[in-house]
């Protein structure tokens, strides 16, 4: 099956390297069960590459028709394809930008990434570490989570920018070994 994208070899690229972290855990998604509200590239991604049917973080992710009710909050609708004990992922329509969500909206979003290939690519970096981050003394902790922020500016530099966001908190939980 092919992966050409309306985006071109970028994105390709990025297909590739999601597949090759999650290898056989990715399942694409029913085209039926992607609503009108998301991008041709999100999209694409969902029914070529697909989502996680199992994470070693507890993270759920959708494979059913949750995935065609789109969450409306105040500034826009979003795609919610996963949960973590309360918290959205979802793209927000319109764009490719994944945030995290709270459906109260009491709390503050959280930008993710600039694409859901991207946050796969980012969880599955941090996932291939996992386990050394859990063993690890805290010096080599400290080398880990460099190198992964390293890794993932150098693929989206915009998930990193506020100190706040949601890659960077958790980053900061592998530290403080809540991961």
């Amino acid at each position: 099956m092919g992966t050409t994208s309306r985006a071109g070899p970028l994105e390709d690229e990025v297909w590739r390297e999601a597949r090759r972290l999650w290898g056989d855990k990715l399942t694409p998604i029913l085209p039926n069960l992607v609503g009108s509200h998301v991008s041709d590239s999100t999209r694409s991604f969902l029914t070529h590459v697909g989502l996680p049917t199992e994470c070693p973080l507890p993270f759920t992710f959708y494979h059913d028709e949750r995935l065609l009710r789109p969450l409306s909050m105040v500034d826009a609708d979003y795609l919610v394809f996963g949960d973590n004990y309360g918290v959205m992922f979802a793209v927000k329509a319109g764009t490719d930008e994944l945030r995290s969500v709270y459906p109260d909206e009491k709390r503050p979003q959280r930008f993710m990434n600039s694409h859901i290939s991207l946050f796969f690519t980012f969880l599955g970096l941090l996932a291939s570490r996992l386990q050394e981050l859990r063993q690890a003394s805290s010096g080599h902790v400290d080398i880990v989570v460099h190198e992964l922020r390293r890794q993932f500016l150098s693929r989206d530099a915009r998930a990193l920018e506020d100190a706040h966001s949601w890659w960077n908190l958790l980053l900061e939980q592998a530290i403080e070994g809540f991961v």
